[in-house]
């Protein structure tokens, strides 16, 4: 996509970590994308309630999260997602997105991107001292759609 720093892959081998039963519905997997360099670093629940899914997994990108954050306002939005919320929380970058799911519930998604010291975190940073991103990408049920 035009004006993208990186070439965008399908998120389904990430979110697949969080998949439970047909949460969240496939149409939702398959409208959420990362940038091809990133890597899997793990996965939390959340638990938003009673059945209400909630749950969130964390990549790393070897780039600012400045580029990162251009990555995702252009690929949400081109994926059908509209942006609720693009702005700061907390010192960190901060995305949300919602779509109606095919399972007739409202899904969002919340994306943070913070910036890692790779003097601080080389798990996350890797051998070298370029920028490098932890995104937090968490969906969840919003409520019935229909």
């Amino acid at each position: 996509m035009p004006g993208v720093p990186f070439k965008a892959i399908p998120a389904r081998a990430d979110l697949a970590h969080i998949e439970s039963g047909s949460e969240p519905p496939p149409d939702v997997v398959r409208a959420l994308t990362v940038p091809s360099t990133s890597s899997y670093v793990g996965r939390s629940t959340e638990d938003a309630g009673i059945d209400q899914y909630e749950e969130s997994v964390t990549i790393s990108v070897p780039a600012s999260s400045a580029s990162v954050g251009v990555f995702f306002r252009k690929e949400l939005p081109a994926a059908t997602w509209s942006i609720q919320f693009d702005g700061r929380a907390n010192g960190a970058f901060e995305l949300i997105g919602q779509r109606n799911g095919s399972d007739g519930y409202q899904w969002r998604v919340a994306i943070v991107i913070s910036s890692v010291d790779p003097t601080l975190s080389p798990a996350l940073a890797g051998s070298g001292q370029s920028p490098t991103s932890s995104v937090v990408m968490t969906l969840y049920q919003v409520g019935d759609a229909s």
